[in-house]
């Protein structure tokens, strides 16, 4: 008894002839092994076992505290460190927009567009179309058809016979987009490949950008800077503010260093020899836009953010459709972090592997931490007031605010959007909660994720003009 016991409590008539004061017996009763011998229904009992629970519970609530601080610090820095090297890249490599770019110089590489299509009738062709008299001097345009069942290989072959810098390329049944981005590469003739969505419109001198960016021999790929063309409803435009926020200050604040852990499928630019010493795009995961980069990444090659090469491109409107594609993007993520997760040994950047790789770990995991607690803060303070609650809300909320509004500064976006951004942020935090229990399921499930194609409307490339946002 006497090893399992820090202090022993005597009984309740030795505390009435003073031998052992109530302070004293506080103190003892402190201890987590404390025993306490008396009397049942002793109210001097009673009251040193109140101060014992109480005690007891302090500890938990300072663990607690201390987890939650320890927690926001590492957002905060997160936080910190993402402005303060977004900042530093925006400062050094930031150069003017020139409208007149293709005059600056006469010897423009020759590039090699890719489009891989998959029943994109109602967009393919708006695509299409902007490549029929391009500025740009030296382009081949490859239009693969990666075995649609509607009307998409019948409009490739029509551009193809009318226009002779585009290709179609016709595969016999779907194989997936990694095997129709290879096909296309393996007939290319540039040095510079860009892959885009068929979706996609590309600002009329991105291509100029991209290739400048090549300038720099050390240079294996280029980001474009997405955004999105159809914000016709509050959904879209919660997911502009996700691209503004977020996606586009991550990839400023990676590029300083070289090392963007996802290249945006939607449009990037890579060099031939670095895709080949990759070998290509791989089906191994759902998404072969951050697979392909993390390849790169750990062969060594240096990726670059040009924010002045822009592409629209069409965001889920419905929130079905927005639930399928992030179920891909996520569930592709952890296939990429689970292929590549020695990326971080073996990768000869030591940028990637102290601020790429853990920076993407922490995006795809934090959630996991913060949902629960962020819904029962929420919850609390809903029914009761709670000082704790605010506190941990205020505290999650306000530099993530901070983020934003810099975030659109940086963009030159218009800073109205962000009267949606408590919503937002609201509605993402259940949403993405929500995917990661499908997500968890599924995977205990054993089922497999595919890659639901979503619908595309094409009304907002209707009326949109690539050197301008597109209208709605």
């Amino acid at each position: 008894m006497e090893s399992q016991c820090t202090s022993v409590v005597y009984g309740v008539d030795r505390i009435h002839k003073n031998e052992h004061s109530v302070q004293k017996l506080f103190a003892l009763t402190s201890e987590k092994n404390a025993l306490i011998v008396g009397p049942q229904c002793s109210p001097l009992r009673l009251l040193v076992r109140s101060n014992s629970r109480t005690f007891h519970r302090g500890e938990r609530f300072v663990f607690w505290a201390w987890f939650f601080f320890i927690l926001l610090l590492v957002c905060w820095l997160r936080w910190l460190a993402l402005l303060l090297f977004a900042g530093l890249h925006i400062r050094r490599h930031r150069k003017p927009t020139l409208q007149n770019i293709a005059h600056t110089r006469a010897d423009w590489p020759k590039i090699s567009i890719l489009i891989p299509a998959y029943n994109e009738q109602d967009v393919i062709a708006h695509t299409l179309d902007t490549f029929i008299t391009p500025a740009y001097p030296q382009l081949e345009v490859f239009a693969i058809d990666d075995g649609s069942t509607d009307q998409t290989a019948h409009i490739l072959r029509e551009y193809g016979d009318t226009y002779p810098h585009i290709h179609p390329i016709i595969m016999p049944q779907n194989g997936g987009k990694s095997e129709a981005l290879n096909a296309g590469i393996a007939q290319s003739t540039s040095d510079i490949v860009i892959t885009m969505d068929a979706d996609t419109l590309l600002d009329q001198h991105a291509l100029f950008y991209i290739a400048e960016a090549f300038d720099d021999p050390s240079i294996s790929a280029v980001a474009c800077n997405i955004k999105l063309g159809n914000r016709h409803n509050a959904l879209t435009l919660w997911q502009s503010i996700e691209y503004i926020t977020s996606i586009n200050i991550e990839r400023r604040a990676q590029s300083l260093f070289h090392c963007i852990t996802t290249l945006p499928g939607a449009a990037s630019g890579y060099r031939r020899a670095a895709l080949q010493d990759v070998g290509g795009f791989s089906s191994d995961t759902v998404t072969e836009d951050a697979d392909i980069t993390l390849c790169l990444l750990t062969k060594g090659h240096k990726l670059y953010y040009e924010e002045r090469a822009i592409a629209w491109t069409e965001a889920p409107e419905k929130t079905y459709d927005l639930f399928k594609q992030r179920v891909r993007w996520i569930t592709g993520c952890f296939q990429c972090l689970w292929k590549h997760r020695l990326a971080w040994y073996h990768t000869p950047m030591p940028a990637f592997r102290w601020f790429g790789f853990p920076n993407l770990l922490f995006l795809n995991t934090a959630i996991l931490i913060f949902l629960p607690i962020f819904i029962y803060h929420i919850v609390t303070l809903c029914f009761a007031f709670s000082i704790t609650g605010l506190l941990f809300v205020s505290t999650l909320f306000l530099p993530d605010l901070v983020c934003s509004v810099c975030g659109y500064h940086f963009d030159r976006e218009d800073m109205g959007e962000l009267r949606h951004f408590v919503t937002q942020r609201f509605f993402y935090m259940g949403f993405f909660g929500y995917i990661f229990l499908v997500i968890g399921a599924r995977a205990l499930a054993g089922s497999k994720t595919k890659w639901n194609k979503l619908p595309r409307s094409g009304t907002w490339m209707e009326t949109s003009t690539s050197s301008s946002p597109p209208s709605s």
